[in-house]
């Protein structure tokens, strides 16, 4: 009898593991074919995330879901995001997609195809310079608990006394 009981329960716990919904794939480089390692694939539903998973060193990913009608979006450092929507995913089965990833079009895939270039005064790098420098205004002087010049200076970042 209790092997019976058994025989049943693994019976229906396997049933129950077939009948997943899963929705797996590979991530490839289009122009070398190599897979990638670490690309994030994402799912979105009537455009709200639903789940997101990141491939392994095979580049598979593997996400269990319910059954419905998905955007799939891949994003990959390097590379611009690679969507594809309307997939149909049907309940107890497993959806295999595939998806090449391609240096063509907008290496930033947050940018949406557009630019903002914005220019600043004072650039990141000096050519030829050896130092750095640093300027302390007035305003941060005043509330320092101490006006000893060699303390001030201190609290640049780099800057180290040794006596």
């Amino acid at each position: 009898m209790k092997k019976l009981f058994f025989l049943t329960q693994l019976l229906i716990f396997s049933f129950a593991a077939f009948a997943q919904t899963t929705l797996g794939g590979k991530i490839i480089d289009a122009e070398t074919g190599e897979e990638l390692i670490g690309a994030n694939v994402t799912l979105l539903q009537n455009g709200h995330f639903v789940t997101g998973t990141r491939t392994d060193f095979d580049g598979n990913y593997k996400l269990r879901i319910e059954p419905g009608t998905y955007d799939v979006e891949v994003t990959y450092i390097g590379f611009p995001l690679n969507k594809r929507a309307g997939l149909i995913i049907r309940e107890g089965q497993y959806s295999k997609l595939n998806m090449y990833m391609n240096m063509q079009g907008d290496p930033n895939p947050y940018s949406g195809g557009c630019s903002n270039a914005s220019s600043f005064k004072n650039p990141l790098l000096q050519l030829r310079e050896t130092s750095s420098g640093l300027i302390i205004p007035s305003s941060n002087i005043r509330p320092m608990p101490t006006k000893k010049v060699r303390d001030i200076i201190a609290t640049a970042p780099g800057v180290t006394f040794s006596w």
